[in-house]
């Protein structure tokens, strides 16, 4: 993919940088890893081990799965994507060794605290969104057509995942919703040892939380934000809670289909409702469904985290979102 093809697509979440060439700090980054990107891959295949397993967090925008990512970097053995490794898209495995030898430390993870999908520190897991834009293409939207699947490149994204597990001697778990939801069939033909967790939250939660996520980012309830489905440009006439009820309900379908389509094991599901209240029991299920070994087993054990699904009744748009979803019950 060329740089103004890749720009275009990986500045497309923000409106204030999408009309502007990009910035000297970008270009000057696309560059250095193109230049490297031939040692990277080397590196990567080199150290690649397919046996160990590949751990993907799917489940739309604000269901939990930030902090689910956070929580199986710090209690579980795996390693990850940290926000230092964020501009070396193109060599991750190469540039994790350069700085961390093989493994991003746990002492570095940060507190809990979120900005809607993003982590603070440089140890915490970052989502890795040029990577998986360059290695997936440009799509229309986040649910690629069949040719778009067909013209991406899975033997370039499965090395580099590989290349993070062999040289980490561990799993490495991932999260990105734009790029996973929708390709979950795919990925498990490219990453054999693949393991999906689905994160469930309440329904009504997650519409009103994108609504807020999309008043606070664009400072206009009626713009897109986060996961696109196919469909999603025909909805632009709908009211906006319309909208949010039809990209959850359409990415929920996508791991619907997905569940019942791929091997028995492959798809773990969780709530978020149930990590909140219980994260000790949460993760070791989750490690078990998996295969993963738990670290840190006593702080795990003392950790308490608050549930925060706020009281609805009394939001002013909580009957429209109540209706969008057909009166469904929470």
């Amino acid at each position: 993919m060329n740089a103004v093809r890749f720009f275009r697509k990986v500045y497309e979440g923000d409106l204030s940088r999408l009309a502007m060439p990009p910035g000297r700090r970008d270009l000057a980054r696309y560059l250095r890893n193109r230049a490297l990107q031939p040692i990277g891959a080397r590196f990567a295949r080199q150290h690649a081990d397919p046996h160990q397993p590949v751990v993907l967090i799917v489940g739309p925008p604000r269901s939990g799965s930030t902090l689910l990512h956070t929580l199986v970097a710090r209690y579980l053995d795996v390693t990850w994507v940290p926000n230092a490794l964020a501009s070396w898209w193109m060599s991750p495995a190469w540039a994790m060794s350069r700085r961390y030898g093989r493994c991003p430390s746990v002492d570095g993870l940060d507190e809990l605290v979120f900005d809607r999908g993003r982590t603070r520190g440089p140890n915490s897991p970052h989502e890795f969104g040029w990577f998986w834009r360059l290695y997936l293409g440009a799509p229309a939207t986040d649910e690629m057509t069949p040719e778009e699947i067909a013209r991406a490149d899975w033997v370039g994204l499965a090395r580099e995942i590989h290349g993070l597990a062999g040289l980490a001697g561990r799993p490495v778990v991932l999260k990105n919703p734009n790029a996973v939801d929708f390709q979950t069939r795919p990925l498990a033909e490219h990453l054999p040892s693949v393991r999906f967790v689905r994160v469930r939250r309440s329904l009504p939660h997650v519409v009103h939380s994108i609504l807020r996520a999309r008043r606070e980012v664009h400072g206009d309830v009626s713009r897109w934000w986060s996961v696109v489905p196919a469909n999603a440009a025909s909805w632009s006439v709908l009211d906006p809670v319309e909208q949010v009820v039809r990209q959850v309900r359409a990415i929920e379908a996508a791991l619907d289909a997905a569940e019942a389509a791929l091997p028995p094991g492959t798809l773990y599901t969780m709530t978020y409702e149930d990590l909140a209240a219980d994260p000790d029991r949460a993760l070791r299920d989750l490690a078990s469904a998996a295969g993963l070994a738990v670290r840190g087993g006593a702080d795990l054990a003392a950790l308490r985290l608050e549930i925060r699904n706020a009281d609805l009744d009394d939001h002013p748009d909580h009957a429209r979102v109540q209706r969008a979803l057909g009166g469904r019950p929470a």
